[in-house]
């Protein structure tokens, strides 16, 4: 399989990805990237550093799981992430709660 990630809007996104990869499906590795509490100006540099460790050769895990910190964040930071994991050898899934809005409500934000 190849590596991926896995964005989602928050931290109790994530936690829940973890004990479900845990509990469900041992086979794969999974790391954290939880960067809604971090300082704005460290968001981008501490986000970066561990995808680059994610994609390095000598990496073992499977798959990490990074919180956005929100719908406008998350809305905001796939079509970034999107360009960055093309040009390295890593897949991008995306669980968003769409809070009783349908799929095109999230495809129409992320086209604005």
């Amino acid at each position: 399989m190849r590596e991926r990630v896995i964005l989602s809007e928050g931290r109790r996104d994530t936690e829940f990805l973890e004990a479900l990869f845990a509990t469900h499906d041992r086979e794969f590795d999974t790391a954290r990237l939880d960067i809604e509490n971090e300082p704005p100006d460290r968001v981008v540099d501490r986000e970066t550093n561990r995808i680059a460790r994610f994609d390095a050769e000598w990496n073992d895990t499977d798959v990490l799981l990074k919180s956005e910190g929100g719908v406008q964040n998350l809305l905001a930071g796939v079509p970034r992430l999107l360009l960055d994991l093309r040009r390295r050898r890593l897949a991008l899934d995306v669980l968003v709660d769409l809070d009783g809005r349908d799929f095109g409500w999230f495809a129409g934000q992320l086209d604005e």
